[in-house]
């Protein structure tokens, strides 16, 4: 029997959407493109693979996801579908389509994203993210001294601890990425910080550990903050849970010191449900 290709619907395929289907679509919504794995870490998680990406090729067969396969051997990309859009539509979201040309640095802000949300760590969770396009299409071009990839808000033992994403994948001097560490070194400097937050941490998710050594030293010269490397493949979860064993003692207060918002420079307010992961808009 002839293999159906990965890019081809299959015709006449109907589909009844279960509660998580629906959840799922609205996440990518935000998301905008995502791998097969991502999906499964963030709305599936618990389930084998191979049931995750029969309910994706269903959903993709019922128009409900559009699907890209770069190569043979690398995992489906999955984007709304017509009928995924419009659902997403009708709930008065924004379906906007994937992103035009390389989507190597937009997955790996998905990706981190994604980890940051599923991160199997006691204690931890992730109350609101925002990618770097949702922040420029809110903030356009009121001058913000820099744009994250990702602003990220965790909660540690039910204390909201800020945090500011950068995915670097050597793609760039490490002369640029000494600008955005500078930048952000100011903004800690200033009474309103980022986003207001007064103080917060530096994550550098790292492609690979080619310049991981260069990337420790230029934020130990740089930044005065607290930080957190990792690359993509290695994931945060060992480097957050040994951020969460550093604080010491009931956490009543930001760890990252006078942490709260305070004078906010932005409006940085979207409520995010932990069951989505820092995906809900509600």
């Amino acid at each position: 029997m002839k293999r159906q290709p990965r890019e081809q619907r299959r015709r006449g395929i109907g589909i009844e959407l279960q509660p998580r289907d629906v959840e799922m679509l609205h996440a990518l919504a935000r998301l905008r493109i995502a791998r097969t794995g991502d999906i499964a870490a963030l709305c599936f998680p618990g389930v084998r693979r191979d049931t995750v990406a029969a309910r994706l090729r269903a959903l993709f067969d019922a128009g409900y996801l559009a699907v890209s396969a770069p190569e043979r051997t690398t995992e489906n990309l999955y984007s709304l579908g017509p009928r995924g859009s419009a659902l997403v539509r009708e709930a008065g979201e924004e379906a906007l389509p994937a992103p035009r040309g390389g989507l190597a640095h937009h997955l790996g802000i998905v990706r981190t994203w994604v980890a940051l949300a599923s991160a199997p760590v006691a204690g931890l969770g992730l109350e609101l993210a925002r990618p770097d396009w949702e922040l420029r299409a809110e903030f356009g071009d009121r001058g913000l001294a820099i744009v994250p990839d990702l602003f990220a808000v965790l909660s540690v033992g039910g204390v909201p601890v800020p945090l500011a994403v950068e995915v670097d994948l050597a793609t760039e001097a490490v002369q640029v990425l000494r600008a955005k560490v500078q930048a952000y070194a100011e903004l800690l400097a200033t009474p309103t910080g980022l986003f207001g937050w007064r103080e917060f941490g530096l994550v550098l998710a790292l492609g690979d550990d080619r310049r991981r050594a260069a990337v420790e030293e230029l934020l130990r010269s740089e930044w005065d903050g607290w930080s957190l490397t990792w690359t993509l493949d290695e994931g945060p979860t060992e480097q957050l849970r040994r951020f969460t064993l550093t604080l010491e003692g009931p956490l009543t207060t930001s760890p990252c010191g006078k942490g709260r918002p305070n004078a906010p420079t932005a409006d940085i307010t979207t409520a995010a449900l932990p069951e989505r992961g820092g995906l809900s808009e509600e």
